[in-house]
Order: C-alpha cells, then structure tokens, then sequence
C-alpha cells in the first residue's frame, strides 16, 4: 500500500514496506530472505522514569532504557529501546527485540534477567511464524541456538554479552548483536497521518536519550525507532530568548537501504499549512523549559527522503509531536565522553563517537582513527556542528577514514588550517557535507598561502587523482581547492555531487570518464582557468549552474544522450560554437546568459527542443547563425526562441568541409560532432592534415 501527495510539484510516496536486509551467514539456516515486516514499537509508555540504585535493585519495574546495537550490515548501527514491566513474576521487555515484546525471569539475588529464547516473536504479513533465538557471542555472532539470552542489571543499565536473532520458514528477520544500553531521559510521541484527510494512521511513543552537545544545543538519539531505527545523533539548535528549537534539514535522522534505489537519506522538513501541499525545511518547536523541557512542533512535520529524479517520499506527522527530556535543557551541563589529546569527544553510538570541539590549547587536530575510553574502543565517526567554529588556532589536521559526516558550520572560519591530511581520499569522497562551511578545505584554500594538502601523508601537488573504485562523489567534498590545475577520475564513477568542485580557481584539465551518469549543479561553477569539456553521452542533464563563470570555458562537447540543458548551465561561459546533440529535448532559462561571442550554433536534433522562455538565446541569438537537420528548418524557423536566430539553414560545420583543407599543414583536430578543437583533451578527435583524415585518440 502508498499513499501519495503532491508538495509543491515533488512526489511524496509514503511507503509501507521494510528494508532489506542482504544475504547472512548465520548457520544453520541455508538462505536468509528479506526482511518481511516493518519495525514499529507498540503500546503505551510509563512516562516517569525510575531511579534504580544497586547492582541487584529488588524491582526494575519502569526502567526505560534506549539500546545501541549492530544488524545485518545494510543495517548498520541502531538505536532502539526497551520498558521493563512488571508482568507477575516475570517482567515484560517491551519492544527490545526489534520493537517486538519478550518476557523474562529476574533474579534479584543475582541481578540478571533470563530471557528464554527459541520462541514465537510475531507473525509476518505473509504469516511466516517468526521464532528468536540466542545470537552466540562466542562464536562471533556467527551461530545461534535456544539458550536463554542474559541481561545483567547494572545499576540504571542492562549488559548483554550475547545477541537476538530470528527467524522463520528459511528466513532471517532479526539481527542484534554488541547491545548496549543507556538510561532513557526523554519520550518522544507522535502521530502519522494520512495524508488527504490528515487523520492519524498511527500513534508512537518511546524512549529517547537527549544530551547536551553545546551552551545552545542538544541532541537526540533513538529517534527513528518508528520507521528503520537507524542511530543518528539529531542535534537541535537552542534559541533561548524566543523559546525555540530548531532542526537543520541537513542533518540526517534515519536511513533505508533498497536494491533499485540504494542507501537513501531521510531529513526532517515541515507542512507550510495544514490545507496547503508544500514543504520546506529547517522546522522550528517550541520549547516549554523546566526541571522537565518540552519540544513541541510547531507545524504538521514531513519526513522524507529525496529521491534521485528530485522528488521526495515520506511521511506526513502530526502536530502532537513532542520530545520530553527529563531535565532543564536550557542550564544542563554539556555532556563529553572524555578529552584525548585535546579533542573532545562525545558518544554517539554502541561503538561509535563523534568530535565536538577541542580544548584551547589544541593547535594541530589529529583526529584518530579510533579512541579507547574506560576500556573500550570506540571508533571516530563524525564532527559535530560548530565544533571548531571561528577556531583561528588550528594549523593542522588529520582526517581520518571513518568520517562519515561532518555538521554544519564546523570548520567555519579556521583559515590557518595550512597542513590538511586526509587518510583515505575514497572516504573523503563519500563523506555527508552540508555544506562548504563544513568542509575544512574550503577555508584551508581560501586566501594564499594556500595549505599543503596530502593523501596519507603524501603531499599530492596541483593535480587530484581520485582513487579507482570511487563511483560516486558528494556534495561540496573539493570546493575551493582553488590552486588545484588537473583532476583526474576515474573510469566506473557515477555522480559528482552538487558543488563538488566548485570555485577550483586554476583548474585546467578535467576528465569526465565514459561511465558518469549525473553532474550535480554547481558542481564546476566558477573554475575559471577551465578551457574546454567533454560531455559524455552517459549525462542525460547538465544541471543548474553547472559550468556557470567557467570564464576561459571556449570547447564544450556535447555527446549524444544528453537530454536537457538546465538554467545558467554555461552561463558567462565565452562559447564562439556548439553542437546540441540530437537527443536534446529540453533547454532552460538562459543557459548561455551574458554569451555574447557565439556565432555559430549546431542543433542536430530533428524536432526543436523545448525551452524555458522566448529569451533562451536572447544573448547571442541576433548576431548567431544556427545550423539544423535537412528537413528541419521550418520547424525551427517558427518555434519559440529558436526563430530568433540571426539565419536559420541546413548543414553542419566542419566534418563536411575537411577535403577544402590545404596540404602539408600542421594537423588540425575535430571531436566527433564535427567541431574544430584548438586544444584536444583526452579523448577521440578526428586528426586532419590536408585533404587526408583520420581518427585518433589522445591521451
């Protein structure tokens, strides 16, 4: 089942299906299936918090608690929690087991509840009768069996040595193993609705873990229990004087993984109206603070994904949302795991944790690869927003591999960062930037002496390579390497995301490998030094602003495939003549705005392709003559814009005109839509010398 809604022109799917999880190993079962249920926590929550005191406490009933554990690995790291209740003489684990219930036998001499396993945990859509299991430790999470799952009661925490599984007719549906846990101190409800009447469909509620990150900010973790439970670390930004908190779009809460479509990121946006269809980001809640604060939302909340055509899919909330932390969030204490070496670091999952500053006399940020805290090893996986903001003392800094994100603002103003070392330029390329004032490089290459970057400690020069294997780069990874001249991809990659190498003042020579299906917008904007593209016919749109300020930008090559051409594409681009490939449909508004040197324009596409506005070409047009298919030129002489064009007639440039070349002339070179190229890149060029051609490839 779906229900859909259009938001301001984007398609809203709600989707009520599960992820799926990849083939396991886990023995005795043969095969693994997908995942046939979606996770949602049930029943009603006791809202007051208990304070258990003692290792062995005589009742445990009321403890809420928020669980951090590993799945199956297109899983990853979740957050999850359980309600122990008093159920006779045993308790009931409420939603432990992926959301689902399990009962257990407490010993109060030992301290330990004995959870039996080898049980019914629910039943299927499909009415596949899913039994758990013991997921052995033992055998590193490899096997299981029937015996009884332990959870020791320590203090205000359950420890589990050993992990859940279940399964049922061939089929694994649940994966738990390295479970911790943390004393919940906050609720969070809810009510999704449908989306036509807005009625609610469904009500959540559920622990929550909300920390103090900062004098104007917390986080909280666990929020996704209600869709796929992923652990994100959600920040909030405090603006005390006006009661309010704000969530940045730009920070993930929850993820899901599909074959057709990949790992897809969900954000937060919100309903502009209730009776109007639109979106739009950055909502704000009202904060109501005391010894007990809530967050309420302001407006009926959207939480979605955007898909790869541009459109979102999620799900609409109601306005009853509300996060209540048992605490006064406006004068907590910040909460830091430890302080290493001048870092300051905070836990932000099971095994993971997250940057949140350093001390002051920190000058050289060598961020590890890993921590070890009372004991335990924790690996670094994030910077936090505003971690390092306006920080004028850095000179240095290591990034390491397992960097998955860094917040917004975080390396905003550190422009004496001079020495950037990045471990693994693979991960670099995948990390989640919302932006440049994130992005260490950008400030480290904003006013000379430009830093020294290396790749594991080489210092790689004025050309970036980037590695074999690497299919796809984000958002804002290279902005502003502006001293940078030569980027090399490689073949297989996929998608340069949006301001990817955007402002890289110098660059002059620039690769696009056969295999590319998608450039982001902005995502060469302003390489000023950059003197002719290749297009290939694998990139079916030149997005917004792509090559916009591309100021020395005289050869662009656009190859068959290419679909549509978006606004300010080549604006300020000096273009004297293009070919438009035949498989063109669509340009949009001024492409070429502020061109005034093209003279000559090929189409080669039969039927004229839309355009925005009868100013598409407005720059050029009356001093431009264009060329079109035999056959075509009445169409174009009467279609919008294109009847603009100072001559209209049949023919091309170029290949047609190659036997009038004189001989015994130095070579002169044509791409493949017959263009004349004066300074061939890599690629396949018709060479030319006199009434003599052939075909050639240069590298």
């Amino acid at each position: 089942m779906t229900a859909a809604l259009i938001f301001g022109g984007l398609y809203a799917t709600a989707y009520a299906t599960g992820v799926y999880p990849p083939p396991c190993s886990i023995s005795p079962e043969p095969e693994v299936k997908p995942l046939d249920a979606t996770y949602a926590p049930n029943g009603i929550a006791n809202l007051n918090p208990r304070t258990i005191v003692g290792a062995a406490p005589a009742s445990i009933a009321g403890m809420n608690l928020v669980t951090f554990y590993n799945s199956f690995s297109e899983y990853g790291n979740r957050a999850g929690s359980v309600r122990v209740i008093e159920h006779g003489d045993s308790v009931l684990l409420k939603g432990l087991v992926f959301g689902h219930d399990v009962m257990g036998k407490y010993d109060p001499t030992t301290g330990n509840i004995t959870i039996p396993t080898g049980r019914h945990l629910y039943t299927t859509s499909g009415n596949v009768n899913v039994l758990f299991y013991n997921l052995l430790a033992s055998q590193n999470f490899s096997r299981y069996n029937s015996e009884p799952v332990v959870a020791s009661v320590d203090g205000d925490h359950l420890t589990f040595v050993d992990g859940f599984y279940a399964a049922g007719d061939g089929g694994a549906y649940v994966r738990m193993q390295n479970i911790t846990t943390k004393r919940a101190n906050g609720f969070m409800k809810f009510s999704q609705l449908n989306f036509s009447t807005l009625e609610s469909v469904a009500e959540y509620d559920y622990p929550v873990y909300v920390s103090k990150t900062g004098t104007d900010e917390f986080s909280v973790q666990g929020m996704a229990q209600w869709l796929y439970s992923h652990n994100y670390n959600v920040p909030f930004s405090i603006a005390k004087n006006y009661n309010r908190a704000t969530l940045s779009t730009g920070n993930y809460v929850d993820y899901y993984n599909s074959p057709s479509e990949g790992v897809q990121n969900y954000v937060v946006l919100f309903r502009k109206d209730s009776l109007v269809n639109s979106v739009t980001t950055n909502p704000d809640f009202t904060i109501v603070n005391g010894d007990t604060t809530k967050i309420k939302a302001q407006k009926l909340l959207y939480w979605g994904y955007m898909k790869a055509n541009s459109k979102y899919s999620g799900y609409l909330l109601g306005g009853n949302f509300e996060i209540t932390a048992y605490c006064d969030i406006y004068n907590s204490p910040v909460e830091n795991l430890d302080t290493i070496n001048g870092i300051i670091y905070q836990q932000s999952g099971a095994n993971e944790v997250t940057v949140s500053g350093v001390t002051e006399e920190c000058t050289e940020l060598n961020i590890p690869a890993t921590i070890t805290y009372d004991g335990k090893e924790y690996e670094v996986t994030s910077i936090k927003a505003k971690a390092f903001y306006n920080n004028k003392k850095l000179t240095k800094l290591t990034m390491p591999a397992g960097i998955k994100g860094i917040g917004t603002n975080a390396f905003y103003g550190c422009t004496n960062i001079k020495d950037v070392n990045i471990m693994d330029l693979s991960a670099w390329c995948k990390v989640s930037l919302p932006g440049y004032t994130a992005n260490p490089l950008y400030y480290a290459f904003s006013a000379k002496p430009f830093a020294t970057l290396k790749v594991n400690g080489t210092d790689v020069g004025t050309t970036l390579t980037i590695p074999a294997g690497v299919t796809d780069i984000a958002p804002y990874t290279f902005y502003n390497l502006r001293p940078f001249k030569k980027i090399v991809l490689p073949e297989g990659l996929k998608d340069i995301g949006k301001y990817a190498f955007c402002h890289v003042d110098s660059l002059e020579k620039v690769n696009l490998p056969q295999s590319l299906e998608q450039i982001g917008s902005y995502a060469f904007y302003y390489c000023q030094s950059l003197p002719s593209i290749n297009i290939p016919g694998s990139v079916e749109k030149v997005q917004l602003t792509c090559f916009s300020q591309c100021q020395k930008l005289t050869d662009v090559t656009l190859n068959t495939g290419l679909k549509t051409i978006e606004a300010t594409a080549f604006a300020y681009c000096p273009l004297s003549e293009l070919v438009l490939p035949a498989s063109l449909d669509s340009i949009g508004a001024n492409p070429f705005y502020n061109n005034t040197k093209m003279t000559k324009l090929t189409c080669l596409a039969t039927t004229p392709p839309a355009v925005y506005n009868a100013d598409v070409f407005k720059s050029f047009a009356a001093t431009c003559d264009l060329y079109v298919p035999a056959g075509s030129v009445a169409a174009y002489q009467t279609a919008k814009a294109w009847s603009t064009f100072r001559s209209i007639s049949s023919g091309t440039s170029g290949i047609e005109d190659l036997e009038n070349e004189e001989e015994n002339v130095q070579p002169v070179y044509y791409n493949m839509q017959g263009v004349r190229v004066s300074k061939p890149t890599d690629g396949i060029y018709i060479e030319v010398r006199g009434k003599k051609a052939r075909k050639v490839v240069i590298r």
